[in-house]
């Protein structure tokens, strides 16, 4: 029987409602692409046998049309398509939808052309596709979604392509998906996953004696690939692929390997020349070679494959463009299986995985120019003006496997973890880094000091954000720091226009624009002092009314100033951002505690009594102290943080050095609880004396701003004659720094005099 579609109704043949339908050795044309030949629904069994489908077109002309399929069937019980034929379609052959179960054998499909799917299959309870060959169609073979178990076994899928999609053969979505005794050769996925194979990441996939031949993908797995439907999900299925060889399977697309970053299982793009799965994977007998890919050449997958992994499998001559030639495993833990002769191009050649141990880290900072400023060694904390741009380099980091990676390429991606808002964060990835810089949207008050996470694949770096104030010359403009437009441009254009218009009144126009300068300058001067003293006021008012504060009970007069100097008031550290975790020393004024500072860095709190008249000495030896440690930066001087003001006590908050000071550590040595090399004893020298060439080459002129020259420099002069052991403190590096600025005792009389 020869039924052709050109027949006006938009279908053919519809049968609904009948137990068994038997339709044997049947010619179907497809001629008219705006109708469906067959519509079959609410039927028990559904039998096509020795049926042909095809197609009138001629020299590959595509029919397009309103109808996407040839036959559409739903709510079918049983359906079986044995020997059947479908040649040079145009459009998809079958759409079925709630069906029970699906048989297909024997059947041939065979230079169809489509922009869908031949096979379209939904909603199923078990699909079986048994001696069927699939060669050189466009747009794929089968798509299986929302199936209960799927089989494919003793099938070829040769040369089908299928592009910006997963899976250039088969796709599917099943609980359980099993491929056996089948070949998939030439199968190629442009533009996605999969080159012969794709599977959702919620599929349990078995594949057994079956060969994977030169199939080849854009993004990922080049034979087969697993594609995200629940990208978020922890509960990932357990694949097993067992006696089946992997032959030169590849991705097709490098990406630029000056910007391949991977970031994720689902953002390496060109991964896994031959499998890429995200689930659990056990191996008997696998045979994978030459197979080639950006990560992993041969394997790419993303879980704990430790134990899992037979040693009779055999993975060899495989190559990876940046890591891991045999297999890449971003959690590592991949073992047991005899890789050899792997190569790739930065590092792990048999095996690598994303990055597990950082070592080192560095911190350049570049003005708002963009011209460099400094680089250091401390990532814990990042200072920056708004608009300004640090650079964050890992020097020396490891994967699983201890392979040192000299060239990082994974994704950094800066995650806040605070409710707080905070400015607005550009960032850039770079060979073993980030660029990183912050602004501030308009009429949104930020945060001027906030937590951060620099987040890896693996591994994630806490840092604390600290924003400071423009910097002289520049002013806050459309959230970045600018340079403030330049007066001496309005004051030069005036005055040539005062000389070309009368050159009698130069002289008058000079003293009157000096006048106005100076006039100008002190009035922004003013200005400026009166808003820093209003911030201070307010910052105090803040301070004494907080939890920390009134636990001590004692009435504290706010017109009492806090700090003499004005400069301090910077570094104001609120009470809440400091958790005192034990008690380490005692001193002439009070306790030394161990503290956590903004939940991320360990600091050294020392304490002192309020100031009032019977310990006035005290408080000004605090303030004197304050103010000459927060102009000193230095590498081999103790960081000073801020201080904490409460109404009973004074908080100086300074860098924690985990191994004490210098006396106590020449008294172990003594004892012999501790021992210092020769060259350990030459570094603390030279560290000290760095640190008191610094403290000698201070200037006046640097510090003038905050107290009296002539003070400075006395109390410099008294600090270098007070050096000693105990003022001497040895960090966790064996760093020597200097330390304890307190025992300064100078008045202002004794100063002038």
């Amino acid at each position: 029987m020869i039924l052709n579609g050109n027949d006006p109704p938009s279908t053919i043949w519809t049968i609904l409602n009948v137990d068994h339908l038997q339709m044997n050795n049947l010619v179907f044309i497809d001629s008219n692409p705006s109708i469906s030949i067959l519509k079959l629904s609410s039927i028990q069994k559904t039998d096509i046998s020795g049926s042909k489908f095809i197609s009138s077109r001629e020299n590959g002309e595509l029919l397009i049309g309103k109808k996407p399929f040839l036959i559409y069937a739903e709510m079918i019980l049983n359906i079986i398509l044995d020997n059947c034929q479908a040649l040079n379609l145009s459009r998809g052959w079958i759409s079925l939808k709630y069906t029970s179960d699906v048989s297909i054998s024997r059947v041939k499909i065979i230079g169809n052309a489509a922009k869908t799917r031949i096979l379209f299959v939904e909603r199923v309870n078990e699909f079986v596709m048994d001696e069927c060959e699939s060669t050189g169609n466009i747009g794929g073979v089968v798509h299986l979604i929302d199936a209960s178990s799927a089989k494919i076994g003793n099938s070829r899928f040769l040369d089908n392509q299928i592009s910006n999609d997963n899976g250039g053969s088969v796709f599917v979505d099943s609980e359980f998906f099993v491929v056996a005794d089948s070949i998939f050769d030439s199968n190629s996925a442009v533009n996605g996953s999969g080159g012969a194979v794709a599977v959702s990441d919620s599929t349990m996939l078995s594949i057994d004696r079956s060969t994977f031949v030169s199939n080849v993908a854009t993004i990922s797995g080049g034979a087969v690939a697993m594609v995200s439907v629940f990208p978020n999900s922890n509960d990932y299925s357990h694949s097993q692929i067992t006696y089946s060889v992997f032959r030169d399977n590849g991705i097709n697309h490098y990406p630029n390997i000056d910007k391949s970053y991977c970031k994720g299982f689902y953002s390496c793009e060109g991964s896994g020349g031959a499998i890429s799965l995200r689930s659990i994977i056990t191996f008997y007998n696998v045979n994978a070679t030459g197979n080639y890919a950006v990560w992993g050449g041969a394997v790419f997958t993303s879980n704990d494959n430790r134990k899992l992994v037979d040693a009779k499998s055999f993975i060899e001559g495989n190559h990876a463009k940046i890591a891991g030639g045999g297999v890449f495993s971003i959690n590592g833990y991949f073992d047991g299986t005899d890789l050899k002769n792997n190569s790739a191009g930065f590092y792990g050649d048999n095996m690598a995985s994303s990055i597990q141990f950082i070592y080192a880290i560095q911190t350049t900072y570049f003005g708002i120019d963009g011209k460099y400023l400094v680089a250091t060694n401390n990532s814990a904390t990042l200072n920056l003006h708004l608009g300004q741009y640090a650079k964050i380099e890992i020097l020396k980091s490891a994967d699983y496997y201890g392979n040192l990676v000299n060239i990082f390429r994974e994704d950094i991606e800066p995650i806040s973890n605070s409710s707080l808002y905070i400015p607005k964060c550009d960032y850039s990835i770079i060979d073993n880094g980030i660029n990183i810089s912050f602004s501030e949207a308009p009429s949104q008050p930020s945060e001027s000091k906030f937590p951060i996470l620099l987040k890896i694949t693996s591994r994630s770096i806490p840092i604390t954000v600290i924003i400071t104030p423009c910097p002289h010359g520049y002013s806050l403009q459309e959230g970045v720091c600018a340079p403030s437009f330049p007066m001496e441009v309005l004051i030069s254009t005036s005055v040539v226009g005062v000389l070309l218009a009368l050159i009698s009144g130069i002289i008058i126009g000079l003293l009157i624009t000096f006048a106005f300068r100076k006039l100008w300058k002190i009035k922004d001067k003013l200005k400026k002092l009166k808003k820093l003293e209003k911030a201070e006021e307010d910052i105090e008012k803040r301070l004494l009314k907080s939890e920390f504060h009134k636990n001590y009970g004692i009435n504290y007069d706010p017109k009492d100033s806090i700090i003499k100097n004005k400069k301090s008031m910077n570094f104001l550290i609120n009470s809440d951002d400091l958790k005192i975790e034990k008690k380490i020393g005692e001193g002439a004024y009070g306790s030394i505690f161990l503290a956590k500072c903004w939940e991320t860095t360990n600091v050294a709190i020392k304490s002192f009594h309020q100031k009032s008249e019977e310990n006035e000495t005290n408080g000004e030896d605090f303030e004197r102290e304050v103010s000459l440690l927060v102009n000193l930066r230095n590498p081999y001087i103790v960081t000073f943080y801020g201080v904490c003001i409460t109404e009973s006590k004074r908080f100086m908050v300074v860098e924690y050095c985990e191994r004490g000071s210098l006396e106590k550590i020449i008294n172990d040595c003594r004892s012999g609880k501790d021992f210092l090399t020769l060259s350990q004893k030459a570094q603390i020298l030279l560290d000290i004396s760095s640190g008191m060439k610094y403290l000698h080459g201070l200037k006046p002129k640097l510090i003038h701003r905050l107290v009296f020259t002539v003070s400075i420099v006395l109390l410099i002069d008294n600090l270098l004659r007070d050096l000693k052991p105990a003022n001497v403190l040895i960090n966790a590096t064996g760093q020597a720094k200097v330390c304890d600025f307190g025992v300064c005792y100078f008045s202002i009389e004794e100063l002038i005099f």
